[in-house]
């Protein structure tokens, strides 16, 4: 009846400081034992040298990260009353960070184990982690029917079926860890010269200008800033800001076109699109006007910019707008050997997807289709009526060697191609005509006349004087 006085206040911690009370004194022993669960380990930093090469640097990176991983995670998923389909009650523990493979007779359960119990709920719990708003685009996931199941994680599952996926569909792109690498390889690549091996960096440019001015001097270049279409944007509206800005010409696809003419893009391909910043003249004493141009240009096309240059064929006559050797400088991004430029690296250069980074001759299908010119070609040094290719039948025995030359000859009347000059000194347009063939046209071969002593067969019918041949291809 006398009351009593108070012996702590404050939170728990403060409680088990107070050793007069009974309450702190059992609270002491069960705060230190939390505490010491919820204090990380001391992780001793690791200092590495810097490395030049960004591969050891990643492995650096992976190496450093898997030292101070402080939970490893359980040693095996745990599975206890399976009895999906054909599963009776199956207990099993599966090793993590192992290949495990399940196996058995067909109708055994692999695949009720495997895809619909282990895969099911770990999407099940995936689902069931998002938001109410978020679950709801995603659908219900059924439960599957097992007791229980600890140390699942997130998981991908592969499974084998006919589809109408593409050559190009890999592992990579089916679980989109290929996107990933392609923007580590964008970000963490160091581009080197194809020609002198040299790291590249960056040029001024007064250095550019004298790498445009190291043409043979009167050489008619044309100034180009490379440009693309925005996500969104029509032609139109991009043509209307490139007039508003000044710009008079633009390039399509290699060939000029004035922009108040109102030019029209193919809207079922992508076009390649070049800002006509100048027209000038090798000339040193232009260099203040070329410097101009340069710069400007550089300010267009994000610091990358193009050099046309018009020159002449291996004939003397000049050749098309679109033939013409284009040069590529940039003003962060260049040799500093060769002043050669590069663009920036994107992440869809390493894409075997698109145009930009699949291998020009399988456009990324890792095998190609059609005519092996090394297999048809016996000697470039010869030429074609001494018997440089192995393209046309030229069977045994004079007969079969007289067809063989009339289709030659034939070929060489309707092409315009010359049976005289050295396989290696032809143009290359007429070597398409020879390993590519003619396309729809035909060509009449004659027949040549009968050997004397040879029989109806090798000659052939008696009324067919005329054989047809539809291209060199063809005829193979």
């Amino acid at each position: 009846g006398g009351g009593g006085r108070i012996v702590a206040e404050g939170p728990p911690e403060a409680i088990a400081k107070a050793k007069a009370s009974h309450t702190g004194v059992a609270l002491a022993p069960m705060l230190a034992a939390a505490k010491a669960r919820k204090k990380p380990a001391r992780v001793t930093a690791v200092r590495r040298k810097p490395v030049d090469d960004p591969v050891k640097a990643v492995a650096a990176m992976l190496d450093t990260v898997s030292k101070t991983s402080r939970d490893p995670g359980p040693p095996a998923i745990t599975v206890r009353g399976a009895a999906l389909h054909n599963l009776k009650q199956v207990d099993a523990d599966i090793p993590r960070g192992e290949l495990t493979v399940c196996c058995g007779p067909s109708g055994s359960g692999k695949t009720s184990l495997a895809f619909d119990t282990l895969y099911a709920e770990g999407q099940r719990r995936y689902v069931e982690s998002l938001s109410p708003y978020a679950r709801q685009f995603v659908g219900q996931v059924p439960k599957p029917i097992f007791e229980k199941i600890e140390g699942l994680s997130p998981a991908v599952a592969i499974e084998q079926r006919s589809t109408g996926s593409t050559p190009r569909s890999t592992v990579g792109t089916l679980t989109e860890m290929y996107d990933h690498f392609r923007v580590l390889a964008a970000r963490l690549g160091r581009m080197h010269c194809p020609d002198c091996s040299t790291q590249v960096g960056a040029q001024s440019v007064d250095q550019t200008v004298e790498k445009i001015l190291s043409h043979p001097a009167g050489t008619k270049l044309v100034i180009l800033a490379p440009i693309e279409l925005k996500v969104g944007q029509s032609p139109e509206s991009l043509f209307a800001s490139l007039q508003a800005a000044g710009h008079v010409r633009i390039r399509i696809d290699g060939r000029t076109v004035r922009l108040d003419e109102k030019p029209t893009l193919d809207r079922k391909r992508k076009s390649r699109l070049e800002i006509v910043i100048d027209r000038v003249t090798a000339d040193p004493s232009a260099r203040s006007r070329l410097a101009q141009s340069v710069e400007a240009a550089f300010d267009a096309g994000g610091g990358t910019l193009l050099v046309a240059r018009a020159i002449d064929g291996h004939d003397g006559t000049p050749l098309d707008e679109p033939d013409w050797p284009v040069e590529v400088l940039s003003r962060r991004l260049a040799c500093p050997d060769c002043s050669r430029g590069f663009k920036p690296l994107e992440p869809r250069q390493f894409s075997f997807n698109s145009a930009i980074g699949w291998c020009p001759s399988c456009d990324g299908l890792g095998t190609r289709t059609g005519i092996d010119r090394g297999a048809l070609v016996r000697d470039a040094t010869k030429t074609l009526r001494e018997g440089a290719l192995d393209l046309w039948p030229m069977l045994e025995g004079p007969q079969g060697k007289r067809i063989g030359r009339a289709m030659l000859e034939a070929l060489g009347a309707a092409t315009g191609l010359p049976l005289d000059v050295p396989l290696g000194d032809l143009s290359g347009v007429q070597q398409r005509v020879l390993f590519e063939g003619t396309g729809e046209k035909w060509i009449d071969v004659p027949r040549p006349a009968p050997v004397k002593g040879q029989g109806r067969e090798a000659r052939g019918p008696a009324d067919a004087n005329v054989v047809s041949m539809r291209s060199a291809t063809k005829a193979q």
